[in-house]
């Protein structure tokens, strides 16, 4: 847990301008199940998706999220190739796009 945090505020404090100053946009907000939201600055854009629920959630993107990066997740096996992403209990995940 402790490494996983550190991870989050090392990340936080890398991309500062984006995660701290970027402009807030609520993804899916009539989901009941997940909660996502963007954070850019123009030119660039992260995604944070978490799944708060205590079992998998299906889960459709209302952004492309193929072409994204996956910089900070507590499952390693973060699928973003597909139109539907199956979200594990509990997980959460950051991905910059491109």
């Amino acid at each position: 847990m402790f490494e996983h945090w550190k991870s989050a505020l090392a990340l936080r404090k890398e991309l500062k301008d984006i995660i701290v100053y970027g402009d807030f946009e609520l993804l899916d907000e009539e989901n009941d199940d997940v909660f996502a939201y963007a954070r850019s600055n123009g030119a660039q854009k992260v995604v944070v998706v978490c799944n708060f629920r205590d079992r998998e959630i299906p889960w459709s993107p209302p952004v492309d999220l193929h072409s994204g990066k996956v910089l900070l997740a507590n499952n390693p096996e973060v699928n973003l190739s597909q139109k539907t992403v199956n979200l594990r209990p509990f997980e959460a995940f950051v991905c910059q796009l491109h």
